[in-house]
């Protein structure tokens, strides 16, 4: 774009008429070739998008055939994860915590985003409450269908999601990641082992003291680790970084 700028300041006005009609066609058939390249790369394996904004997180989960966005409260609206995957809308949005800012993400999605259903989880107090409330009339109005759920477990595509207290767990081609919400170190399970975990900087504050068994572990480069996490990979990402990770049908696992 920046150089199709720059080509058409450099031309006379004469000819700047023709030189913009090339331009813009440019731009435009690069955006399309862009999804085209992302659908393309996502028809074998599944694509999990992370952005830890120290006070959230948000998540993005897709194949070639379904979408789910999982949101964590937090500054960043993360809306790029579509484009990212190769996709230009989002069937599924789930709210997992409720902040200030809950009302406009849900809006952005189903305006923007073709978004269906928004799950709600129930709300724990009267402020919560509100925000349900006021999502429930901005989702009927849009004729979209709003489930409210304690703990959640569903096929997404290739994907089963559960969500509860303690984690996002996401499951696919026999590869786990994981997504803690709970500072305690048994929500990781004695005996459980998992390909990737996620510890948001929003509920470790700084800190991590646990021992996860996984490949990767990935963590805010704020975060001070404590003991040996029993990872392969240790990855550390800054907040509002973009952390992507690709499995395959084969098992095969990415992280980006």
């Amino acid at each position: 774009c920046i150089c199709a700028v720059f080509t058409l300041l450099s031309f006379n006005k004469k000819h700047r008429g023709a030189v913009l009609s090339v331009s813009l066609t440019a731009v435009v058939l690069s955006v399309v070739l862009c999804v085209y390249a992302g659908i393309y790369g996502n028809a074998d394996k599944c694509r999990i998008l992370y952005r830890d904004t120290k006070d959230g997180f948000s998540v993005y989960i897709a194949n070639e055939r379904d979408s789910l966005f999982i949101d964590y409260g937090g500054t960043a609206l993360s809306e790029d994860f579509i484009f990212l995957a190769g996709n230009t809308a989002c069937e599924t949005l789930m709210i997992i915590r409720y902040d200030k800012l809950t009302y406009k993400k849900v809006e952005y999605f189903l305006a923007c985003m073709s978004t269906d259903n928004v799950y709600l989880k129930k709300p724990f107090d009267d402020e919560e409450i509100i925000e349900y409330n006021k999502i429930s009339v901005l989702a009927k109005a849009y004729g979209c269908d709003i489930i409210e759920f304690g703990t959640f477990c569903q096929r997404i595509g290739d994907v089963v999601v559960t969500v509860d207290n303690l984690s996002v767990c996401a499951e696919v081609y026999g590869r786990k990641a994981y997504i803690s919400l709970s500072d305690d170190t048994d929500s990781f399970g004695i005996n459980k082992t998992y390909d990737c975990i996620f510890l948001p900087s929003c509920v470790y504050e700084g800190s991590f003291i646990g021992v996860a068994r996984t490949r990767y572990l990935l963590y805010g480069n704020k975060t001070v680790m404590g003991y040996a996490a029993k990872a392969t990979g240790r990855i550390e990402y800054k907040y509002y970084d973009a952390v992507a990770v690709n499995i395959t049908k084969n098992g095969y696992i990415e992280v980006e």
